[in-house]
């Protein structure tokens, strides 16, 4: 697809080192660890039979890139999966913004994926791309809220040292065994998937599938740091919180977690409130059920305070986007198997799921 100047193509590995330079303006300095996340991105999704990703070349150098990220979902009692694209990591060069270059490529994907692919969510739309996504067809799910749990004085040193950026072996994270609860910082792919597989959304929802391979992929992102608080009742396992970490390793995520039993992820909330390893706690409020959100209110986890404050000022309030994939779609085309894709009910979500990475 050649227009003005530009070519959009689909995304090759023979590419990499010039979209891992192009990234610098996204994804920070370090071409190498740019390579490296797109390797693991892209290259190495298992949902994927090639990578999902476009570029845009300008006398044959790669001055845009655009990336999709393919997630599993699955229906209950379904025995096939929905493979939905996250859009995300979109980057044009400096010197070519303005040409349209996001927007053509948007258009690219869905000429190029529509015979594969149904539906389109993106978890990380920004104040300047929002009006791309908008004019692309995208419509607004639900408002992306973080639910957090800090203190004053936790916000603001949280607040204070937000430039900061040490590896995990400087957090001050006590790793292994503290009563029923054991802090490691490996996943136990085998024995999670064991608990994940035993939790279903409401009839008829899609819920994210986290198989072993999954959850082997989405934890080995080369640019995460993670840890894993596992809930052991002698030698049984009954539960799992995965966090993730801010890069001043202060502030917890939630990403993921799973349970034989109602009140676990409160229970392992709770002890890792108690352990103090991180200043500030969050969790994406629409990724809770309405029982899980109960939960960590009671555990002091709100949308109000100094935190989300200060994020809803500096980023704005955005949506969950979703769109059919085809680019000409009605009102049928967000139903799937029985179901209005356009609804949260319709889904049981994980942070982890993001598009982010």
């Amino acid at each position: 697809m050649t227009a003005g100047g530009y070519e959009i193509a689909p995304y090759a590995s023979t590419w990499g080192q010039q979209v891992a330079e192009l990234m610098v303006y996204l994804w920070g300095a370090d071409v190498e660890a740019n390579l490296a996340y797109l390797r693991w991105k892209y290259e190495g999704n298992p949902y994927a039979q090639q990578p999902l990703a476009l570029v845009a070349l300008h006398n044959g150098r790669v001055v845009g890139f655009r990336g999709y990220t393919a997630l599993p979902f699955r229906a209950a009692g379904a025995h096939d999966d929905l493979i939905v694209l996250c859009p995300g990591d979109t980057c044009v060069h400096p010197e070519h913004r303005r040409s349209g270059l996001s927007v053509r490529m948007g258009r690219a994907a869905m000429v190029s994926y529509a015979d594969r692919y149904r539906l389109f969510m993106n978890w990380s739309c920004t104040k300047p791309s929002l009006p791309g996504y908008l004019r692309l067809g995208f419509q607004p799910v639900v408002e992306r809220v973080y639910l957090t749990k800090a203190s004053s004085l936790g916000a603001l040193r949280y607040l204070l040292a937000l430039r900061r950026e040490s590896p995990v072996s400087e957090s001050g994270i006590r790793f292994g065994r503290n009563g029923e609860l054991l802090v490691e910082a490996a996943p136990r792919v085998a024995d999670m998937t064991a608990l994940a597989g035993t939790e279903e959304g409401a009839p008829g929802s899609l819920v994210l599938r986290r198989d072993e391979e999954f959850l082997a992929w989405r934890f080995a992102n080369p640019q995460g740091k993670y840890v894993f608080y596992y809930l052991l009742r002698g030698k049984t396992l009954l539960g799992y919180v995965a966090v993730g970490l801010s890069p001043n390793n202060r502030r917890g995520f939630l990403l993921d977690w799973a349970s034989a039993t109602p009140g676990v992820l409160w229970q392992i909330t709770q002890g890792l409130l108690n352990m103090k390893h991180f200043d500030v706690m969050s969790v994406c409020a629409f990724c809770l059920s309405a029982a899980e959100r109960v939960e960590l209110e009671k555990l002091g986890f709100s949308g109000v305070g100094l935190i989300p404050l200060l994020e809803r000022f500096q980023k704005g309030r955005m949506p969950l986007l979703l769109r059919p994939v085809q680019e000409a779609f009605s009102d049928d085309d967000f139903c799937i198997q029985g179901v209005d894709a356009r609804r949260l009910e319709s889904w049981r979500l994980r942070p982890m799921g993001s598009d982010a990475g």
